[in-house]
């Protein structure tokens, strides 16, 4: 009877790891990378696309994506991941719809954006 309350322990720990996300221990908020290009040395300047793709030819450098959750402020999670863009060498960003997540008073949203490099 006592491993099946530990169980549902580690299953309750693993459930709230799972759904608030983490943070590296700077403070900088999680965020996932798939990579779909090459490797690329950081840049300076990263360049923000909310309604079109840029008009100049890129490459995709790969996919952010971040969980903000209702009390987070959108705008600073932007700002995190043209960061993160700006690591891995891209000059823009495109910004992807997003997906609601959760329920209740525990709902947020999963931005995405595609890190791009022009050619």
């Amino acid at each position: 009877m006592n491993h099946i309350y530990r169980s549902l322990a580690l299953l309750l720990i693993c459930f709230v790891g799972l759904t608030t996300g983490c943070q590296s221990g700077s403070g900088e908020p999680n965020a996932s990378f798939m990579r779909i290009g090459g490797n690329h040395a950081p840049t300076s300047v990263v360049q923000v696309y909310f309604t079109q793709a840029p008009s100049r030819p890129y490459a995709e450098i790969g996919i952010f994506s971040m969980t903000v959750w209702h009390t987070m402020e959108v705008d600073n999670e932007y700002s995190w991941l043209r960061e993160y863009c700006r690591r891995v060498g891209a000059d823009g960003m495109i910004v992807m719809p997003s997906d609601s997540t959760g329920y209740g008073k525990y709902h947020g949203r999963v931005l995405r954006v595609m890190a791009i490099k022009y050619r």
